[in-house]
C-alpha cells in the first residue's frame, strides 16, 4: 500500500521545494553527446501525458540536456510551470505547442522565435479556441498561414506512414508536408524521426528518410516523449483507457507499444540516429535559433484607467483617497484640535508630514506626479495617523506602478454599489488605508493597526491581491461590467486547474483496470474526503482482499495519478485585464458557463509572470444580508401599505384604489423590459427602478446615464429620469429601532397606527440626525451617536468616492448591542457568518464574545494556524484570568496588548519582528512568506527565526521569550487568518448576527433563500427560526414564491419573558427542570410581533423553477385558485410539475391533502390526446376572437355555474373541477358526485408516513418530527431526548447518556488529530458528538453512512456547551427504512 497520502493538489514549482539531488528523477546521468528534446508531451495535454511539466524539466537537467521544449497539444497552460522549474534547474525551456491540423489533419510543433511571434502563436491559439466548445480548438492550415511569421515548424509523422496499413499514404504525406513549406518561412520547418521500436518501425523510417529527401525538409531527432522516466508507462496506458472510456483489455492497439516514449540520454539518441546523420545537430540548431525568446521577455502593462483631464493616475487616485479620508473622518478631524489630536490639512504638495519626502519617479515624472491637487486644500482636516498612512501608502503606491490597479478596484466597487449590490474587501487589502478611504475595504486604519507591508512591499517582488467579496447572486453583473468595459480582448478570467483527488482518482482507475462497479464504489466510498490512501484493513472491511494484484495495482496507479490535472475552469472571480490585447500575451478560450472567457494560466502561472489579478468573488452571506435587508423593507412596505389601503378605501372606495396603485405601479414603464424581476427582487414597485435597471443582468452600460457611470445612484434610488443622489442603499433607522422604515413605527405592532410618547419622539429625532449629511464646516449635531463599527461616521455620498458597505446597512447594525452578543455567548449562532461552525459554536461561550474586537479574535482563532502554533488555549487561559498577561517590553505590549501577549495574527509576527528583533518591513514580509512557504520549502523560515531570535535576544529579551515567539510563529504555516482579514469578516459577522437577533423570519427566510451556502440545511434553519418565535407557514401553491417570503400579519405574538418562551410550532416541554432559553431582548418582558415565515417552492424537490413561476404568476394575476385543474389551466405549468407540488403536499389550501391532490392530478395530461381535438377546436376558435384558452375555459365554467343556479347570482367563493364537484375555498365539497365520493373515501394516511413524505419531497416537515414516532422505542432503550442534555441536573458532567437523533452535520477538521464532530437532532433539540479517532475507526461504516445514529457517551460540560463523547454507536436506520435525509459533512 502507498505510504504517502493522496495529493490534494500538485504544488506549483513557484512553491516547490528547492531541487534534491537524490532518486532516480534527479540523479545525473553521464553524458557524452549534446541533445535537445523538441516533442515533449506533459499531462497537460490531458489524459495523454503522463508526466508533469516540472518532472520532465527536472529529468532533463539530470540528463544534461542542452535544452528541453514541452508541446502540449493546442494548449500552452503548462508552460509557466516548466518555465518556473527550468530556471530553478538551470535548463533552457524552448516555448513551444503541437498544433493539431483539422485540415489537412496533421500535428506541427511549432517554436517561436521571438516576441513577436510568440504574440502570434498565443492568438491563434485564441481563435482554435474562441470558435470551438471549452477544452476544444479547431484550427485549420489557413489559420496558420496567417500567423506563421517567426515560427519554428516540426512536422510528426502518423505512425502508420510506410506500414502496410498505410500503403497508399506516403503521396498523400508528401503533399501535406510541401503545403507546409509554404505557409512557413525558408528553412523553418522540419520532419520529425522517430523511433518507436514497432513491428513496421524499419519501413516507417525508411518512409520518413524518403519523404525528407523527396521534400527537401530536414530531418530533427525526436523521441516523442509521452513521460519522463520508463517506469511512467503503466499510468499512461491508464490516463489513455479513461480518454477513450475503455477497459485495459479493451483498449488493443490504442496503447503504445512498449515503453520507450521517455526522455532519453543524449548518447543513447546518437547511437540511436547515427543512420540519420545531421537529426541530432538539427535538434540542437533549432534550439539556438529559438534563444531569442524566453517567457521572462513577457512584460505586463496594467490598463490605464480615466483620469480627469490634466490630472495622471497618481493624482486622480490621491484626490480620491483624501476626499474619501474626509468623508470617512469629516465631522471627527474638524472637532479635533491640539496636541495628539491635531489634524492634517491637504494643502497641494505639502501634504507629506515631516520625515515622509515626497517621492516622485525620475524615470517617469511626467506620469507618476505625487503632488496633491490644489483643490484638495479645501477639504476637511483628517487624522494626522491616517495622513501618515496614506503618504506612506501612495508614495509606495507609485514608486511601483499600482495607481491604476486601485483606480480599477475602486470603479469596481463603485459600480456595484450603483446597482444596489452589497460588496466589501477583505484579505490584505484590508490593511490598506487607501483602500479604506476608496470605500473598498472596511477596516479603520485609526483603529486597527494596520501593516501595508502586509499587501505590499517592495522586497516582495509580488503584484498587489485585492480580494473583494459581492453578493454570490449579482456578482454576474459586475463581471459582465468589467467585459463591457474593457472588451473580451483584453479582459479574461483565471484559469483554475481541476486535478484528480482520491475518490476521482480511484473510480477512473478501477474503470479502467476493469473492476466491477460495487468494487469501485465500495474502495472509493472508503477513501475518506481528506485524501488517506486506503490501508489494508480498511480494504478488508469493505470485503476486498488488499493482496489481490488488481485491487493492489489500482490503489497504487490511482495514488500515482492524485494530483494529475483533469481540465482547466475557471477561477471564482480572478481577472486579468491588459492595456495590449491580452491573447498576445496567453491564450484564451470559452468558459463552461456562457459570455466567459478564461485565459490558459491559473493564479499561480500569472504570479510567477507578475501579472496583477483582480478578485471579484461572491459571498453568499453578503447575499443573504441584502436579501433579508429587503425582504423586511418589502414586508415593512406592505404593512404600511395595507393601512393606507383602508384608509383610501374609506375614503375613495375600494375600485379608486385599485386605480390609483394601476397607475402609480404601471405607468410609464411598459415598455421596458426587466423590470418586473428587477422591482420583485428590490421589494419595490416598476416606477421606482432606472430606466435601465432591467439591463443589469446583462451587464449594459449606459454612459449617458448617471448610474451607468457609476455614480451612487441605485436602481431604486434613481427614480423616473432623477438625478440628484439619494442615500444609496437601504433605509437607515436609529439603533433604538428594530425597525427599518422612517418615522414614529416601532415594534409594538406591524400596521398599527399610534401616536409616539415623548421618548419615541426623541428617538426619531435622533434617527433623523444620525443619517448622512454633506460635508460641512460645522460639527453634525449627534456625532458621536452616530459611530459605527469602526468608529468612523457614515459618510455622505459623492460621485468621485464609492459608498461603503456600512452605508447601505441600517444604522442599528453599527452599535455594539448588548442583546447581540448575548446570544453569540450562548452560541446561538445557526446561520451567522463564520460562527456557526462546531468548533465555533464551542469556542463562544469560553471567549465570550463583548465587543467588535472580540469577533475578531474569535474569527482568527478557530483556525489551523493558531492551534497548531498552541496559541488559542494561553490566550483562553489569559481572558479567563487563570495565566497572568505580562510583556517583557512596552514596545512588545503596543504589539500584543489587544491579543493579551499572545501572537494571534500575521501582522503581530510581522510588528514583533520589527519591533524587537529590528527587522524592516521587508524583511518582515520576507519571514511572513517563509512562514506560509517553510512546509513546501524547507529551511526558509528557520533562517528567518535564528535572526529573529538573535535579534531579540540582541534587544535584551530573554532567550525563552524569542523560541516561544518563533514556536508560536510557525503555526502561522497553517491556514490562519492575517488581522485585516479577520476584522473584515468580522463586520459581516455583527450584520448577521444582528438580523438574527431581531428579524429572525427575515433571516432565515433568506438563509433559505440564498441556499447552498453553510453548516445547515433548510429543515435546520427552519427549526433555529421556530426556536426564536418565528411561526413557520409550509409550501403552499396559492401563497408561495419560488423564494421563502414573509406574511406580515402573523397569526401568533411571540412572549419573549425571563426564562420561559412559547414558540408557535414547538414541541411540548418534556420535563419542567429543563431551561428554555434566555430572554433575547434588553427587558426581561418584550413583545415583538413578528412575521411569518412562508416557504418557498425552492424546497420542493424535482420541481422545476420554470414551473414554479408560472403557478406563481397565475395566481398573482388571477388570484387563489380553488382545484389543481383550474390552476393547471390557467398557469401552463407541466403535470410533472404539478405531482412535485402535491407530493410537497402544497395544496392545503383548496382544501386537498397530498393523497387526494395526486388523485386529482391523475387524469391530467401534457400532450393534447384525439378525444379533447373538439376542446382544441374551440380553444383555436377562442384565439381567433382575441381570447386566451383559458378565458375560454373560464366562460363555459361560469355559463355552467349560472345554468346551475338558474339564473341567480352565484357565490364567487364557488368553482367547479374537472371532476364535477363544487367546493369553497376551504375545500368543503358541496356536490356528491361520485368523483368526489371517491376523494373522499380514500384512506387517511398514517402520521409517521406524512412526515416522512415531507422529508422525501419538502426536506422537512412542519408537522412533527421523525424521531418522534420513535421515542417510546427510545426510551426502552434507556435514551435521553436531546434537550434534556440542557439540563444540569438530568446530565451532570460524568454521567453516561444514551442520546439518538437524525444526523445533521459530520466534521472532521485537519487540526483535530483525526477526531470527528457529528450533530445529532430530535424532536426536542441537538446534540453535539464528539468521535474520538479509535471509536471512529471502530463504528467507521456506522459513523459515516448512517441518518439516524443512537449513541452511547459520557457528558462534558464547558458551561452551556455540552458534548457527548461517544464510545458506543448504532444505526437506527432500519427502524424508518423510508427517510430520506442528507447531512452536510465538512473535512
Amino acid at each position: 500500500m502507498p505510504e504517502k497520502p493522496f495529493h490534494k493538489v500538485r504544488p506549483h514549482p513557484l512553491h516547490a521545494a528547492p531541487p534534491s539531488r537524490g532518486g532516480e528523477t534527479t540523479a545525473p546521468h553521464p553524458t557524452q553527446g549534446a541533445y535537445a528534446e523538441l516533442c515533449v508531451t506533459s499531462n497537460f495535454t490531458f489524459l495523454t501525458g503522463a508526466s508533469h511539466p516540472e518532472e520532465l524539466i527536472e529529468q532533463a537537467a539530470a540528463l544534461g540536456y542542452h535544452a528541453i521544449a514541452v508541446t502540449d497539444t493546442n494548449t500552452m497552460a503548462g508552460i509557466v510551470r516548466a518555465h518556473v522549474a527550468a530556471k530553478r534547474h538551470g535548463v533552457r525551456l524552448i516555448v513551444g505547442c503541437r498544433l493539431r491540423l483539422l485540415d489537412p489533419g496533421v500535428d506541427v510543433c511549432v517554436y517561436p522565435t521571438d516576441r513577436a511571434a510568440y504574440a502570434r502563436l498565443c492568438t491563434l491559439l485564441t481563435v482554435g479556441k474562441r470558435r470551438a466548445p471549452k477544452g476544444e480548438c479547431h484550427l485549420t492550415l489557413e489559420d496558420l498561414t496567417a500567423r506563421a511569421s517567426g515560427l519554428l515548424g516540426v512536422v510528426m509523422p502518423r505512425e502508420s506512414l510506410g506500414t502496410p496499413l498505410e500503403r497508399e499514404g506516403a503521396g498523400d504525406f508528401a503533399l501535406v508536408v510541401e503545403r507546409l513549406q509554404a505557409v512557413f518561412e525558408a528553412d523553418a520547418l522540419s520532419l520529425a524521426a522517430i523511433r518507436r521500436f514497432g513491428p513496421h518501425d524499419e519501413l516507417h523510417r525508411a518512409a520518413v528518410r524518403d519523404l525528407a529527401a523527396a521534400t527537401g525538409v530536414p530531418l530533427v531527432a525526436s523521441n516523442d516523449v509521452l513521460y519522463h522516466i520508463a517506469s511512467r508507462r503503466p499510468l499512461q496506458d491508464v490516463v489513455t483507457c479513461i480518454r477513450h472510456g475503455c477497459t485495459i483489455h479493451e483498449a488493443g492497439f490504442r496503447l503504445v507499444a512498449n515503453a520507450e516514449r521517455h526522455l532519453k540520454p543524449g548518447e543513447e539518441m546518437e547511437r540511436l540516429f547515427a543512420e540519420m546523420p545531421g537529426a541530432i545537430e538539427r535538434s540542437l540548431e533549432i534550439a539556438r535559433r529559438t534563444a531569442g525568446f524566453a517567457l521572462d521577455q513577457i512584460k505586463y502593462q496594467y490598463p490605464l484607467e480615466t483620469c480627469p483631464p490634466e490630472m495622471t493616475p497618481t493624482q486622480y487616485l490621491r484626490k480620491l483617497a483624501y476626499e474619501g479620508a474626509a468623508e470617512r473622518y469629516g465631522g471627527e478631524a474638524r472637532g479635533s484640535q491640539g496636541v495628539g489630536g491635531q489634524g492634517v490639512r491637504c494643502q497641494g504638495a505639502e501634504v507629506p508630514r515631516e520625515g515622509q519626502p515626497q517621492r516622485v519617479l525620475a524615470s517617469d515624472s511626467s506620469s507618476r506626479d505625487t503632488s496633491a491637487p490644489r483643490h484638495l486644500d479645501t477639504l476637511p482636516p483628517i487624522p494626522s495617523s491616517v495622513s501618515n498612512a496614506l503618504e506612506h501608502e501612495l508614495a509606495l503606491i507609485a514608486e511601483l506602478g499600482y495607481e491604476t490597479y486601485f483606480l480599477t478596484c475602486h470603479d469596481i466597487v463603485r459600480f456595484a454599489r450603483s446597482r444596489g449590490i452589497l460588496c466589501q474587501g477583505r484579505g490584505g487589502a484590508a490593511n490598506s488605508a487607501v483602500c479604506y478611504c476608496l470605500g473598498i475595504t472596511e477596516v479603520d486604519p485609526a483603529r486597527f493597526k494596520l501593516l501595508f507591508e502586509r499587501f505590499i512591499s517592495r522586497a516582495r517582488k509580488e503584484p498587489p491581491d485585492i480580494d473583494i467579496d459581492f453578493e454570490h447572486e449579482r456578482r454576474e453583473e459586475v463581471i459582465q461590467y468589467i467585459y463591457a468595459k474593457y472588451g473580451r480582448e483584453r479582459a479574461a478570467l483565471t484559469a483554475e486547474v481541476i486535478s484528480y483527488r482520491g475518490r476521482s482518482a480511484v473510480r477512473d482507475v478501477g474503470k479502467a483496470m476493469g473492476l466491477s462497479e460495487d468494487c469501485i464504489d465500495a474502495l472509493a466510498k472508503n477513501l475518506d474526503r481528506w485524501h488517506e490512501p486506503p490501508s489494508a484493513e480498511r480494504v478488508r472491511e469493505i470485503g476486498l482482499d488488499p493482496r489481490e494484484p488488481t485491487i493492489r495495482r489500482v490503489i497504487e496507479l490511482a495514488h500515482e495519478l492524485a494530483g494529475f490535472p483533469r481540465h482547466l475552469s475557471q477561477h471564482v472571480g480572478g481577472f486579468v485585464i491588459t492595456q495590449a490585447p491580452l491573447s498576445e500575451l496567453v491564450p484564451i478560450e470559452n468558459a463552461a458557463m456562457e459570455d466567459r472567457t478564461v485565459i490558459e494560466w491559473d493564479k499561480d502561472d500569472i504570479d510567477a509572470m507578475g501579472m496583477l489579478k483582480v478578485d471579484v468573488l461572491g459571498l453568499g452571506m453578503l447575499t443573504c444580508v441584502g436579501k433579508c435587508v429587503r425582504l423586511m423593507r418589502a414586508t415593512e412596505r406592505q404593512s404600511d401599505g395595507a393601512t393606507k389601503g383602508r384608509a383610501d378605501a374609506a375614503r375613495h372606495g375600494n375600485a379608486g384604489v385599485c386605480q390609483q396603485q394601476r397607475e402609480q405601479n404601471n405607468g410609464h414603464r411598459a415598455d421596458i423590459p426587466g423590470l418586473d424581476r428587477m422591482a420583485a427582487e428590490y421589494g419595490a414597485s416598476e416606477g421606482d427602478l432606472s430606466r435601465d435597471a432591467g439591463d443589469a443582468s446583462d451587464g449594459a452600460v449606459r454612459a449617458h446615464d448617471p448610474d451607468a457611470k457609476g455614480g451612487d445612484l441605485g436602481p431604486v434610488q434613481y427614480r423616473r429620469g432623477a438625478r440628484q443622489a439619494e442615500p444609496s442603499g437601504f433605509l437607515e433607522v436609529s439603533s433604538h429601532q428594530p425597525r427599518l422604515t422612517d418615522g414614529a413605527r416601532y415594534a409594538t405592532g406591524v400596521g398599527d397606527d399610534h401616536e409616539p410618547d415623548a421618548d419615541q419622539r426623541r428617538n426619531a429625532g435622533a434617527a433623523s440626525r444620525d443619517r448622512p449629511h454633506p460635508a460641512s464646516s460645522d460639527p453634525q449635531p449627534g456625532a458621536e451617536a452616530t459611530r459605527d463599527l469602526n468608529g468612523s461616521h457614515p459618510s455622505s455620498l459623492r460621485h468621485s468616492v464609492a459608498p461603503s458597505l456600512l452605508s447601505h446597512i441600517p444604522d442599528a447594525l453599527r452599535a455594539d448591542d448588548p442583546a447581540v452578543y448575548d446570544m453569540i455567548c450562548k452560541a446561538d449562532t445557526v446561520g451567522v457568518f463564520q460562527i456557526e461552525s462546531r468548533a465555533q459554536m464551542s469556542m463562544l461561550p469560553r471567549l465570550k464574545p463583548r465587543s467588535f474586537y472580540d469577533l475578531v479574535i474569535e474569527v482568527a482563532i478557530v483556525r489551523p494556524g493558531p492551534i497548531q502554533g498552541g496559541m488559542v488555549h494561553p490566550y483562553l487561559r489569559r481572558r479567563e484570568g487563570k495565566e497572568p498577561v505580562t510583556y517583557p517590553s512596552p514596545e512588545v505590549e503596543g504589539v500584543l496588548g489587544r491579543t493579551l501577549g499572545v501572537p494571534l495574527f500575521q501582522e503581530q509576527a510581522m510588528q514583533l519582528a520589527i519591533v524587537a528583533a529590528g527587522f524592516t518591513p521587508d524583511e518582515a514580509d520576507g519571514l511572513r512568506k517563509s512562514m506560509a512557504a517553510w512546509k513546501r520549502r524547507g529551511s526558509g523560515i528557520y533562517q528567518y527565526g535564528q535572526k529573529l531570535m538573535d535579534g531579540m535576544i540582541a534587544k535584551g529579551y530573554p532567550r525563552e521569550f524569542a523560541e516561544r515567539c518563533f514556536e508560536q510563529i510557525k503555526g502561522f504555516s497553517e491556514y490562519g487568518f492575517p488581522e485585516s482579514h479577520a476584522a473584515s469578516f468580522a463586520l459581516i459577522v455583527y450584520y448577521s448576527a444582528w438580523l438574527k437577533r431581531y428579524h429572525p423570519a427575515a433571516f432565515a427566510a433568506a438563509l433559505i433563500n440564498s441556499q447552498p451556502m453553510g453548516f445547515y440545511q433548510p429543515a435546520q434553519i427552519v427549526r433555529d427560526a421556530q426556536e426564536h418565535g418565528v411561526e413557520v407557514r409550509g409550501v403552499d401553491a396559492n401563497r408561495s414564491g419560488w423564494d421563502c417570503s414573509l406574511e406580515a400579519e402573523s397569526d401568533t405574538v411571540t412572549q419573549w419573558q425571563s426564562g420561559k418562551v412559547n414558540t408557535c410550532g414547538a414541541m411540548s416541554d418534556l420535563d419542567p427542570d429543563i431551561t428554555a432559553p434566555a430572554p433575547l431582548c434588553h427587558s426581561a418582558t418584550a413583545t415583538l410581533v413578528t412575521p411569518a415565515l412562508r416557504l418557498g417552492t425552492r424546497l420542493v424537490k424535482g420541481l422545476a423553477r420554470e414551473d414554479a413561476d408560472r403557478v406563481a404568476v397565475a395566481v398573482r394575476e388571477r388570484g387563489p385558485f380553488r382545484d389543481v385543474e383550474s390552476l393547471w389551466r390557467a398557469s401552463g405549468v407541466s403535470v410533472r410539475g404539478l405531482r412535485c407540488l402535491a407530493q410537497a403536499d402544497a395544496f392545503g389550501s383548496m382544501g386537498l391533502t397530498r393523497q387526494q391532490a395526486l388523485w386529482q392530478i391523475k387524469p391530467l395530461r401534457d400532450e393534447r390526446l384525439p378525444l379533447f381535438e373538439i376542446e382544441a377546436c374551440e380553444e383555436g376558435l377562442s384565439r381567433k376572437q382575441g381570447s386566451s384558452p383559458w378565458s375560454a375555459q373560464r366562460a363555459r365554467s361560469e355559463e355552467s355555474l349560472r345554468q346551475d343556479g338558474d339564473g341567480a347570482d352565484t357565490d364567487p367563493c364557488l368553482a367547479s373541477s374537472a371532476f364535477g364537484d363544487l367546493r369553497d375555498l376551504r375545500g368543503e365539497y358541496l356536490s356528491s358526485s361520485p368523483d368526489a365520493a371517491a376523494l373522499a373515501a380514500l384512506p387517511p394516511i398514517a402520521p409517521c408516513a406524512q412526515v416522512l413524505d415531507d422529508y422525501e419531497h419538502v426536506g422537512l416537515s412542519l408537522k412533527a418530527h421523525p424521531m418522534s414516532f420513535l421515542r417510546t422505542m427510545l426510551r426502552a432503550r434507556g435514551a435521553s431526548a436531546c434537550e434534556e442534555l440542557r439540563s444540569e441536573k438530568r446530565s451532570p458532567q460524568g454521567r453516561q447518556v444514551w442520546v439518538a437523533g437524525l444526523v445533521l452535520v459530520r466534521q472532521r477538521p485537519s487540526t483535530a488529530s483525526g477526531v470527528v464532530f457529528i450533530t445529532l437532532e430530535d424532536e426536542t433539540g441537538i446534540a453535539n458528538l464528539v468521535i474520538w479517532a479509535t471509536t471512529f475507526e471502530t463504528y467507521r461504516r456506522v459513523a459515516r453512512l448512517s441518518s439516524i445514529l443512537l449513541v452511547r457517551g459520557v457528558v462534558e460540560r464547558q458551561g452551556d456547551v455540552v458534548h457527548v463523547h461517544a464510545d458506543h454507536i448504532e444505526s437506527l436506520d432500519q427502524s424508518v427504512p423510508e427517510l430520506v435525509q442528507r447531512s452536510r459533512d465538512f473535512h
